[in-house]
């Protein structure tokens, strides 16, 4: 076994996983095109942006959450997720309004989700792109990874001791948590 399959880390996508799925909604919007057509689009649109590979996390041991605002029932959640060229099954656990009682960035959303899957912070890191919304995990003890390529930067909120950079740093970074 792998020092990754030994010890589970659960793996929040965040804002990032948001940001690609509403790009996915302009741009599904903007075609007006039959599903079929709107897949190649949107899948290419998911590469576009460097989206995670999903699979190389999962063959590394990772549970990967999908950790988005809870705004949406599942249904549309999941219609979002296939829109940015995923699949609900690529996650262990998708927040929705029918699975969550807090939104981000109440440390209380991040705690129902470690609770719904019997984890403690230390086992956990959080990925995201916003640096409030996401960085609010860290009053639970989590560390968090900021991905810069589509990175929310909020005035006044000084985010330079967190680490950041692209997937493959990501995975360098991942390496030093175990």
């Amino acid at each position: 076994q792998s020092k990754h399959q030994v010890r589970l880390l659960q793996y929040f996508l965040a804002r990032m996983a948001d940001t690609i799925m509403q790009q996915a909604d302009l741009e599904r919007l903007e075609t007006r095109t039959r599903l079929s057509s709107e897949e190649k689009a949107l899948s290419s649109t998911a590469k576009n942006h460097g989206l995670i590979n999903y699979a190389y996390f999962k063959d590394q041991g990772y549970r990967v959450v999908l950790a988005t605002n809870p705004l949406f029932p599942a249904i549309a959640t999941h219609s979002r997720v296939r829109w940015a060229g995923l699949e609900p099954e690529d996650f262990s656990f998708i927040t929705t309004y029918e699975n969550s009682s807090f939104c981000k960035p109440n440390p209380a959303y991040y705690q129902q989700i470690l609770d719904k899957l019997g984890l403690k912070a230390e086992e956990c890191v959080m990925v995201g792109n916003d640096t409030v919304e996401d960085v609010a995990v860290t009053r639970l003890g989590l560390p968090v990874f900021l991905l810069d390529h589509s990175l929310i930067r909020r005035e006044g909120v000084d985010v330079s001791h967190l680490p950041c950079g692209g997937f493959e740093a990501l995975k360098i970074w991942l390496d030093g948590q175990i």
